[in-house]
C-alpha cells in the first residue's frame, strides 16, 4: 500500500512538474477585504505591509527578526520566529522607529475593528429592544381585545 502511494505521488508530482504548475503560498491575510482596500490606495505602505503574512522586525540596534505577527497588544508584539516558530513578546519600545509606527497602525486597525463590532452589536441589542417592544404592544392589544369581546 505504502509502495502504491508512493508511486501515485511520484506520478502526479511528476505531472505537475512537466505542465510548469508552480504553488502560490497562500496569503490569509488577503482575506480581510477593509485592509485590502485601504492597500490599493496609492501610497498607503502601512496597510500594504499589513498583508503580508511574514514580517521582519528591526530593533534600534539594528538586529532584525522574520516573524509572523499573532498578536497586537498596546505596548508590545507577540509574533512566531520564523526560523524555530517561537512565540515571543516583543516590546514596542525595543523596535525601531519605523516598526513602532507600524505596530501603532495595526493596534489602530484592531481598535477600529473592534468598535465597529461594537456598535454593530448596540445596534443590533436597540432593534431587538424595539422588535420586543412591538410584539408587547401587539400581544398586549390582542390580549385585551379578546377579553372586550367576552
Amino acid at each position: 500500500m505504502r509502495t502504491l502511494s508512493f508511486i501515485l505521488f511520484l506520478i502526479s508530482t511528476t505531472a505537475s512538474f512537466a505542465s510548469g504548475y508552480t504553488p502560490q503560498p497562500l496569503n490569509l491575510a488577503t482575506t480581510s477585504t477593509t485592509l485590502r482596500s485601504k492597500a490599493d490606495q496609492p501610497g498607503n505602505r502601512l496597510a500594504q505591509r499589513a498583508l503580508k503574512s511574514v514580517h521582519t522586525l528591526s530593533d534600534k540596534i539594528g538586529r532584525e527578526l522574520v516573524a509572523k505577527i499573532i498578536k497586537v497588544k498596546a505596548n508590545s508584539l507577540e509574533v512566531r520566529r520564523h526560523t524555530d516558530r517561537r512565540i515571543l513578546e516583543i516590546p514596542l519600545a525595543l523596535l525601531c522607529h519605523k516598526d513602532r509606527v507600524f505596530a501603532r497602525y495595526l493596534w489602530q486597525q484592531k481598535k477600529l475593528k473592534q468598535s465597529k463590532g461594537t456598535l454593530k452589536e448596540a445596534n443590533a441589542t436597540k432593534q431587538l429592544a424595539t422588535t420586543i417592544k412591538e410584539l408587547d404592544n401587539l400581544l398586549h392589544l390582542k390580549c385585551t381585545s379578546t377579553i372586550s369581546q367576552g
